[in-house]
């Protein structure tokens, strides 16, 4: 198990959302269907349990090597779900899906859990950006992820914040947009790795926030923080964002002392004044102190 999602009414309902990978890695093998996205309810006891028996399978696409499989539901009750291009790291998009359209991976899904529809047990959200371009999956809400490995979103606004983990050189946090194509395999951030392969029917978006691999590597993802610890920052918001370390070692994104300053260049070439915390969190704070990037 992946991930667990509660439904927005789980008091009245007990619904858990609860993603799940198949290990086919151990007999040499990516099983088809090895990553599952299913249904539960938990038992009103105490403790509380979830039932096995009350399975639902919403969806299935292909497990092993990167997975995504984060899930939440937005501000709009929707379920959004991550998945990664289930690749190992060399050849880079191996099974070419990136760009894909007709494929579930390398993708933000986006499904209305509370209808079904089209002998299906959800429904497909009908302002979902894809819906009705020929070969294209409806449930993508946007698309050209390597391993969305952690997302979230910022409740007061509503934006979802993806933590996308590189390939060779960058690690890349992403606000999404409805639609967004964000690069994997054409591009790896800012860096250009497949630029002649076939590319997704929009244009490719840079990251709001990146971290080079002599920084960090394997970044998690975080949240956004609206309080006034750090009353010096003009702007009261921050990512938070974790990684593991070269060597594999679970660390901050960037090693500081609590209060240090520091400067974060935007891929538009701007600099960003940044104040990082990392005293007793396995993750840094980035207080943001210049505006977003609209990407």
């Amino acid at each position: 198990m992946l991930r667990l999602a509660f439904h927005p009414q789980f008091a009245k309902n007990r619904y858990v959302y609860v993603s799940i990978i198949f290990d086919g890695l151990k007999r040499r093998m990516q099983l088809p269907d090895g990553t599952r996205i299913s249904r539960f309810k938990m038992t009103d006891t105490d403790p509380p349990r979830i039932d096995p028996k009350s399975e639902t399978v919403l969806l299935t696409f292909m497990g092993g090597g990167h997975n995504g499989c984060d899930m939440h539901f937005g501000n709009d009750g929707f379920l959004y779900i991550s998945s990664g291009d289930a690749a190992s790291p060399n050849p880079p998009d191996v099974h070419d899906v990136g760009q894909n359209m007709g494929s579930l991976l390398s993708k933000i899904l986006r499904i209305d859990v509370d209808r079904s529809e089209n002998g299906k047990v959800y429904a497909i959200p009908p302002d979902n950006p894809f819906v009705g371009l020929p070969g294209a999956r409806p449930e993508t809400y946007a698309y050209g992820f390597r391993n969305p490995w952690r997302m979230s979103f910022d409740r007061p606004t509503g934006d979802l914040w993806v933590g996308d983990v590189g390939w060779e050189l960058w690690e890349m946090v992403y606000r999404v947009k409805k639609g967004g194509n964000y690069g994997w395999s054409i591009k790896e951030g800012r860096q250009d790795i497949r630029p002649n392969a076939k590319r997704g029917p929009t244009p490719i978006l840079p990251p709001n926030l990146d971290f080079p691999h002599t920084e960090a590597a394997s970044i998690t993802g975080g949240y956004v923080y609206h309080g006034k610890q750090f009353p010096s920052s003009p702007v009261p918001t921050s990512a938070a964002t974790g990684s593991r370390g070269r060597s594999g070692r679970r660390s901050s994104t960037a090693t500081a002392s609590s209060g240090t300053r520091r400067s974060l260049r935007g891929t538009n070439g701007s600099s960003r004044s940044a104040r990082i915390s990392t005293a007793s969190f396995t993750s840094s704070i980035i207080t943001r102190t210049a505006a977003p990037s609209t990407a």
